[in-house]
């Protein structure tokens, strides 16, 4: 969509980070997996039918044993087709090329010039080195708040929504920015050492706003298939 924000690039993110965190304003992480051995002898029925603690933060918490990812997945590839179909008909993926490097990947489809009246766009940006996932929550975090208090919006934009997501990664919320007659639902989220966004929209009928309600549903449902093409690439 024409009015979308933009975040900065990935190596611009990474160097803002590394030279003190500047805010910039899209995951990953692994299936949980694991071995779960009892004791077979001085055990009693009930223990024997309960997980270890451990095990039951790992299920409780999935992305408590990210495996943080040095590359990113190509954003083309973590909306599966008959998502992308339904969301904008008629498109095709389309890789933001030139701006791709290890740790950010942003692609489109529909939009303007295709025969979809909708956008879907995600992006992901990878936070390198060893205290990646920490500094990730970090910078979720500060985008959070200055995105809830309407900062960074371009000319003409109006913040309309805002809300906490759950069981979206670790930590997600949503938005949804109008301008003119142009609407975009968006979610972020943080995966692990990878942030997502998504965001979803466009027109309604005879250029008038569109409802903010399947832009945001179809926003979410993306970014679901997001996660977990994320956390399939950390496992």
């Amino acid at each position: 969509m024409g009015g979308q924000r933009r975040r900065s690039s990935g190596s611009e993110r990474s160097m803002a980070i590394l030279l003190g965190g500047a805010l910039t304003v899209v995951l990953a992480v692994c299936a949980v997996a694991g071995l779960f051995i009892l004791r077979s002898a001085g055990t009693s029925p009930e223990e024997r039918i309960q997980p270890a603690r451990s095990q039951q933060n790992a299920q409780a918490h999935p992305d408590a044993t990210f495996t943080p990812l040095r590359v990113v997945p190509s954003a083309c590839d973590t909306v599966p087709e008959d998502v992308a179909g339904r969301l904008a008909p008629g498109s095709t993926a389309r890789p933001h090329e030139g701006s791709e490097t290890d740790d950010y990947s942003k692609c489109s489809w529909g939009g303007v010039g295709t025969e979809s009246a909708r956008e879907l766009s995600v992006e992901l940006r990878g936070i390198p080195g060893g205290q990646g996932i920490e500094q990730a929550k970090s910078l979720f975090q500060e985008e959070a708040s200055a995105d809830e208090g309407g900062e960074g919006l371009l000319s003409g934009q109006r913040l309309q929504h805002f809300k906490q997501v759950a069981d979206v990664g670790e930590q997600a919320y949503e938005l949804f920015i109008t301008e003119r007659y142009q609407g975009q639902g968006i979610v972020h989220a943080q995966v692990g050492n990878v942030l997502i966004t998504v965001s979803y929209g466009g027109s309604g009928k005879n250029d008038t706003l569109p409802d903010a309600d399947p832009c945001l549903e179809g926003a979410r449902q993306a970014a679901g298939a997001v996660v977990e093409a994320v956390r399939a690439a950390a496992a």
